[in-house]
């Protein structure tokens, strides 16, 4: 732990609030980094589009963001989306010059670059999570030219050597692999009298809901909770009626989630060949999920696909059970 309490700048590229899980993983770091003891501030753009309530002390609330935590949105309800990206990394710079802080941290490769090149912090870390846009590229590529970037952190091994083979010129930095993980919980001493099963994360094609509802109809004795979406999205994307043993919490909360994992013991990861997040992109190759880590965390038996970047966190048979994606006999 720091002697003294450093100031640490995450330059986030989420939204508050959010239904996308980099903002809880943003919330959770920054928590983290805050027990460490550092002042934190997370930069973030305040989220009109789905008409939430943009109130800094309610987000705070529903995302569990710890004292020492300091959330800081951008304004921009007037302003349109290509206007709002290219001010976006100058309302950074302004802040990180305000701030000054003693390490400058984040997923915005333009921010970082403002940050960067506005204050002189003690470490620059830029943290990856897939191959990078143009855009990036060229940042990172600045800042490296610069000597201002001293670390990167990726989330997978397989992400790494992808970065090495697509920008040779990041050999130059020290690069870390840290998986994702999960603030540790406080452990449930309620359990299901019955077998029952759960999925936690986003109704996303990819994530295996079509397998769960096979499942589902092959094991009617058990009951499935999928908490991330509704039945109306299930149906959309497997295309089949939802189960009379399958039950659709909805969305809820980071700070309310902890309650749905007492309903099950059994937690699923049914993870396709091809994985989409929001924006579509497939990240089967290098991707670290959230959700895994926190049924770990919960203490909850864990199925997973037998997917190379999983293995990366997963043995069989040592801390989950793998199988086959996509082959129901298997699971």
């Amino acid at each position: 732990m720091p002697t003294t309490k450093n100031s640490l700048l995450y330059v986030s590229s989420s939204e508050y609030p959010s239904r996308s899980a980099n903002s809880v993983q943003v919330v959770k770091q920054s928590n983290a980094f805050s027990h460490q003891g550092y002042s934190v501030t997370i930069l973030g753009r305040a989220n009109y589009k789905d008409n939430f309530n943009n109130d800094v002390s309610g987000i705070t609330h529903v995302y569990g963001i710890s004292r020492g935590v300091n959330l800081t949105l951008m304004k921009y309800r007037l302003i349109s989306g290509g206007a709002r990206s290219a001010l976006y990394p100058l309302w950074v710079a302004f802040s990180a010059f305000n701030k000054r802080p003693d390490i400058v941290y984040g997923r915005h490769a333009l921010g970082l670059l403002s940050a960067g090149l506005i204050t002189r912090p003690k470490a620059l870390i830029f943290e990856c999570h897939g191959p990078l846009g143009r855009l990036e590229s060229i940042a990172l590529r600045l800042l490296v030219m610069l000597k201002k970037l001293d670390q990167i952190v990726v989330i997978s091994s397989a992400l790494k050597n992808i970065l090495v083979n697509l920008y040779p010129y990041l050999q130059q930095v020290e690069t870390i692999v840290a998986h994702d993980g999960c603030e540790i919980p406080t452990p449930s001493q309620e359990h299901p009298s019955k077998l029952s099963v759960g999925y936690v994360g986003s109704f996303y094609r990819g994530r295996g809901l079509d397998l769960i509802a096979k499942l589902a109809f092959k094991l009617p004795a058990v009951h499935f909770h999928l908490i991330g979406g509704d039945e109306n999205q299930f149906t959309d994307i497997t295309g089949i009626e939802l189960p009379k043993n399958v039950i659709c919490h909805g969305r809820v909360s980071p700070a309310e989630l902890h309650r749905f994992y007492k309903l099950f013991s059994v937690a699923l990861a049914p993870y396709g060949k091809s994985v989409e997040v929001a924006d579509g992109t497939n990240t089967v190759e290098y991707m670290s999920p959230l959700k895994i880590f926190e049924y770990m965390g919960h203490g909850k038996a864990v199925i997973a696909s037998d997917l190379p970047v999983l293995r990366e966190v997963l043995t069989d048979g040592v801390n989950a059970l793998l199988a086959k994606p996509d082959d129901l006999e298997d699971w």
